[in-house]
């Protein structure tokens, strides 16, 4: 564990300094000298709005009335001895750093003793809640441009910034017991500290993260209701961690609440002239816009990514910087991912061209966040070039992003998730572009190395299976169905060693891998084998849409299709029937609840229940269900035709 090199050649020179002017220690006030040089110590104070010249000149006044021992070494004094130890102490239980830098010691100076030197911290504006919100602040963002960038795997990814979890959760245990002693002197650093930790709980996945966060969002109200001056921030960021929180657990309505009222004390303190509200009202409007996405509400996410990326556009106006770039980088990939889903390949190519350009300029990190953003902004902008298409530009972009790819870390299941898709994207692209050799390469390239981190990691099995899947597809598109058919086989053996008591979400990828296999059989005639296949991917997505129906009922109704389709191909129509009877009103339902994402199921649904109808002699029925799909057909976009013809045919 170490210093940064910054922080150190900080020191140095005023250590130097020091032994000149003739003084005995280092004391505290040197420390704090250094501290305003240093980078990240300055940033933080500026994100705070303390006053940097006002704290430096009292330091130099202070130390100019040391009197003077002769030449001699400087010794660190036990304050100094003590913010520098605690700072390192901190990040060396984090494992995504290695070294302190002055961010962390002052923030470790301001969580001590209240010294002469902490005083004259709080004096120039820089307060421990301050401090933290801060930091936690960036946390939220560069966590908002995981997520923006559709990594929401990776968000767990991003290092903490100032202490480990074990440090976080004692902290918020001693603010609580404090809290009942003295509960308006420790009310505002209590509700700084259980946010804190409820933002890691959320980051990890934790079952208690709700309940954490939403004990911090009712303190903070009452830090509201008291006068505090910070509460309307503190409000805002507690309601974007519990918001975050409500996201996960797919509890959208209530996601929209906290993302709202976020949004709103942000925007009033960007108004009012605190130029860091637009930051946060960046990142509020990145929450709804998210919320809203997985809501179904596809124009509403549209309407909020704009906003987001106009208060970010301010924000970069009247704070110059990377932190500035980094927040509208985010927003533009969070807009992108927005245009995209709106079916608006242009408006998606020309916001995601600026994020993977600023996301390009961004310095590159240990942990490899930097770089997972270009990759990902780079594939889903060659995604959205293929579908304006712009074939040749989405084949560069997918180079690029493959080539870029190999340089992401292969130590978090988030990476190599990322690295993986790249890869992929890549090579469907060289296939559509006719380059089949080489597709099947990266194809075998993402294989070998998903192999290879399962055999050193077992619970990424599930990696190899998908990557074994995806090659045996793309090896059935260039025409050798039988090494296609092989390694889907072993797919579907390897999700059997795989899925064995994982979450539902893993299990629903496993799910998908042996219903490539099905399909992949019925195409090639063998309609047994691949009735049997069906049947079973039907019962494990009845077993997923019992433990969560609002999330799998979607995957439930398309292989209730699936299954349906594979018995009338087996010439078993009144098998057939029930299961279309079955999956007519929940297609019903999930089209009332969302028509853009789930109306092609229903027009699916209804041809091929009007498919089944006519072969056991119900032509009546069979001609309502199939003059119901045409009229669905009507009132979708183009892209979705030529999927609901094919049903229909």
């Amino acid at each position: 564990m170490k210093l940064s090199a910054e922080l150190e050649e900080r020191l140095d020179q005023i250590q130097r300094a020091a032994a000149g002017f003739g003084h005995r220690e280092f004391t505290a006030q040197h420390l704090l000298l250094a501290l305003v040089q240093d980078t990240s110590a300055h940033m933080l104070l500026l994100a705070c709005g303390a006053d940097g010249d006002q704290l430096t000149q009292r330091l130099v006044d202070g130390l100019d009335r040391i009197p003077s021992a002769g030449h001699t070494a400087p010794r660190h004094d036990a304050e100094c001895q003590r913010a520098l130890a605690h700072a390192m102490m901190n990040i060396a239980a984090n494992a995504g750093r290695d070294e302190a830098t002055g961010a962390d010691v002052l923030v470790a100076m301001l969580s001590g003793p209240r010294t002469q030197a902490v005083q004259w911290l709080n004096d120039a504006g820089l307060t421990w809640t301050r401090a933290v919100a801060a930091l936690d602040a960036a946390v939220q963002m560069a966590v908002a441009a995981v997520r923006a960038a559709g990594a929401g795997e990776a968000a767990s990814e991003v290092p903490a910034l100032t202490a480990s979890p074990q440090v976080l959760e004692q902290e918020a245990q001693r603010l609580r017991a404090a809290l009942k002693e003295d509960r308006e002197a420790a009310l505002s650093d209590c509700t700084v500290a259980v946010s804190r930790w409820g933002a890691h709980l959320t980051e990890v996945g934790a079952e208690s993260a709700l309940e954490v966060t939403s004990e911090a969002l009712a303190l903070s109200l009452e830090l509201e209701q008291r006068g505090d001056e910070d509460a309307a921030r503190i409000v805002a960021g507690c309601a974007i961690n519990r918001g975050t929180c409500l996201l996960q657990l797919r509890r959208y309505p209530e996601a929209l609440a906290d993302a709202q009222q976020a949004a709103a004390r942000f925007r009033s303190l960007a108004e009012g002239g605190d130029v860091d509200g637009y930051r946060g009202l960046a990142t509020a409007l990145s929450l709804l816009s998210s919320a809203h996405r997985e809501a179904g509400a596809v124009g509403a996410a549209r309407n909020a990514a704009m906003a987001s990326t106009r208060a970010a556009r301010r924000y970069l106006d009247l704070e110059p910087g990377g932190q500035a770039a980094w927040v509208l980088a985010a927003c533009l990939a969070n807009e992108g991912t927005a245009h995209t889903e709106a079916h608006d390949p242009d408006g998606a190519i020309a916001t995601l061209s600026e994020a993977t350009a600023l996301f390009e300029r961004m310095p590159r990190d240990g942990a490899g966040i930097a770089l997972s953003k270009w990759v990902q902004g780079l594939s889903k902008l060659a995604n959205a070039c293929g579908a304006a298409g712009r074939r040749a530009e989405a084949l560069t972009h997918a180079r690029r992003a493959g080539e870029l790819a190999a340089g992401l870390p292969d130590d978090t299941p988030g990476m190599v998730h990322i690295r993986n898709g790249a890869l992929n994207d890549l090579a469907m692209r060289l296939l559509e572009a006719g380059e089949n050799a080489e597709a099947v390469v990266v194809a075998h390239q993402v294989l070998e190395r998903a192999r290879a981190l399962a055999d050193r990691h077992p619970h990424l099995r599930l990696d190899e299976a998908q990557a074994t899947s995806n090659l045996g597809l793309l090896l059935e598109q260039t025409g050798d169905v039988g090494a296609a058919l092989t390694h889907c086989e072993k797919a579907v053996a390897l999700v059997e060693q795989a899925t064995a008591g994982l979450d539902a979400d893993t299990r629903r990828v496993g799910a998908m891998v042996v219903g490539n296999l099905a399909q992949m059989l019925g195409r090639s005639g063998r309609y047994a084998e691949s009735l049997e296949v069906h049947e079973r991917v039907l019962h494990m997505a009845r077993a997923l849409a019992t433990q969560d129906a609002q999330v799998h009922a979607p995957f439930q109704l398309q292989h209730l299709i699936n299954t349906a389709v594979a018995y009338m191909r087996a010439n078993r129509h009144e098998a057939a029937l029930p299961l279309m009877e079955e999956a007519h009103p929940l297609a019903t339902r999930l089209a009332h609840e969302n028509a853009r994402a789930h109306g092609p199921l229903l027009a699916e649904t209804l041809g091929t229940l009007s498919s089944a109808l006519g072969h056991l002699g119900s032509h009546v029925e069979a001609l309502k269900h199939a003059r119901g799909a045409t009229a669905m057909l009507s009132e979708l976009a183009a892209d979705h035709s030529k999927a609901i013809l094919r049903s229909l045919a």
